[in-house]
């Protein structure tokens, strides 16, 4: 088992608007800022918050385009819209119940890569057989993204981009303790070749966000 909860790690806002990561509300409210359609460098706690939630944004706003299109279709046909405790929920429920592999498609577009480690503990497993994989499939996805996605950042290095390089975000005004060292800028790492899931959930991203200006 690893504890990296304080590597710095490159996530990436597919919405056309900046998305705000709250954490310890119990003792104040610190805020991370993940600028719209931009990379961004934070704790690798913080992105697995981020993740998890931009995962449900995403889901939930496809599953209510989905709804929207079903219930057109029905009135067009002279039914009467879905029951949103019964059939709605029906409806919705595959599409937001999702699979290791569901994971993996939406973190490719979400996680860019590690920036920099920091100290690792590490409690190497016994020789011998590994026990079952018991974790949640977003866990298990995560890793599989993370492992593929450094194995590339490693061999090809980091790509060229005309932005200015990313720069640790400094420690937040009421967090307590010496604010962590920053690093030399490099620039984010950008995979090369555009998958077409990739495109699919950037196009998603947009929608979502002129939903929001539409009901603001």
């Amino acid at each position: 088992m690893e504890r990296r909860a304080n590597d710095l790690i490159i996530v990436y806002n597919p919405l056309s608007e900046d998305y705000l990561v709250e954490w310890d509300k119990a003792h104040g409210v610190k805020r991370w800022r993940i600028p719209a359609q931009k990379d961004e460098v934070v704790p690798r706690y913080i992105a697995k918050k981020y993740f998890l939630e931009m995962i449900t944004k995403i889901t939930t706003a496809k599953a209510d385009q989905a709804v929207i299109r079903a219930n057109g279709d029905r009135i067009k046909k002279g039914m009467a819209a879905m029951t949103k405790h019964e059939e709605q929920l029906h409806f919705e429920l595959p599409m937001l119940q999702l699979n290791e592999e569901d994971f993996r498609k939406l973190l490719a577009v979400l996680y860019k890569g590690v920036y920099q480690e920091y100290g690792i503990d590490r409690e190497s497993a016994a020789e011998g057989e590994r026990p079952a994989d018991r974790r949640p499939d977003f866990d298990r996805a995560l890793e599989h993204i993370e492992l593929s996605t450094d194995a590339k950042n490693g061999e090809t290095g980091p790509a060229a981009k005309e932005e200015e390089p990313i720069v640790p975000p400094a420690a937040p005004a009421d967090e307590g303790g010496k604010p962590p060292p920053q690093p030399t800028t490099v620039a984010p790492v950008d995979p090369k070749g555009k998958k077409n899931i990739q495109e699919k959930i950037k196009v998603q991203a947009a929608t979502i966000s002129k939903n929001q200006e539409k009901k603001e």
